[in-house]
């Protein structure tokens, strides 16, 4: 959970922020640091022979939904 856009866009952005917040199972927002980690390891050799993956990067917040 990362983007905030649409929160800063709603009529009271600290409620949807909350709501947000409440939905993810680690109760934060991603720093942008936890997301470029990932993308540095697919674009390094130590993925040289990974193809055809994804990586969930969402704090848990699929789970079980």
């Amino acid at each position: 959970m990362v983007r905030r856009d649409h929160i800063e866009e709603t009529d009271d952005p600290s409620v949807a922020g909350e709501e947000v917040l409440n939905f993810a199972p680690m109760k934060r927002i991603a720093i942008a640091d936890e997301i470029a980690t990932a993308i540095l390891f697919f674009a390094s050799d130590d993925a040289s022979f990974v193809t055809g993956s994804t990586l969930q990067i969402q704090g848990g917040s699929m789970a079980g939904r």
